[in-house]
């Protein structure tokens, strides 16, 4: 569990790519944080005996370390856990929209992009071929968003007449 991670902010070190660098430090440290406690609730568990300090400020001081230094790795970590799963709950109802709602006798998908961000507005761009679909139609299809919670969605609907009979020469 530690091993990967370190291995890869070596690398990404060596290389100077410093965004690496930190993404890899940091799963290690959350890691090595969770390791620690789940180490710590097992012991706990079991009831080993306790070691002593021989000064109990020095204990208080400690284990306020301990928090401080848990909080600091573990509250970031709940925001990307956090965001994560609404990236994810946001592909999984842009990919069950996409899939129900463009399917049309000569008309196929050729390539779909999903694009979430909590910064700008998550766009959801989807390439036809074959005949082309009617204005009314993507409005219809647009007014569907909101029943798959994708309300802010920015849709773009591509459009390309499949010539390959007029190619072919038929």
């Amino acid at each position: 569990a530690l091993m990967p991670p370190l291995c890869t902010a070596g690398y990404g070190l060596a290389n100077g790519n410093w965004s690496f660098f930190l993404g890899a430090f940091y799963l290690f440290l959350i890691n090595s944080v969770f390791i620690a406690l789940s180490t710590w609730l097992i012991v706990k568990y079991l009831k080993f005996p306790l070691a002593t300090y021989m000064n109990p400020e020095r204990q208080k001081v400690v284990k306020r370390y301990i928090l401080v230094i848990s909080l600091l790795i573990i509250v970031p970590s709940g925001f990307t856990f956090w965001n994560t799963i609404q990236e994810s709950i946001f592909e999984n109802n842009a990919e069950r929209f996409v899939t129900e709602n463009f399917e049309f006798e000569g008309t196929w998908i050729n390539k779909k992009e999903i694009f979430y961000s909590k910064e700008v507005a998550p766009k959801i761009d989807v390439y036809l071929m074959g005949d082309i679909i009617s204005k009314k139609e993507e409005e219809k299809i647009t007014k569907k968003l909101s029943q798959y919670e994708l309300d802010d969605v920015e849709l773009k609907i591509h459009q390309f007449k499949d010539k390959s009979d007029e190619i072919a020469g038929k």
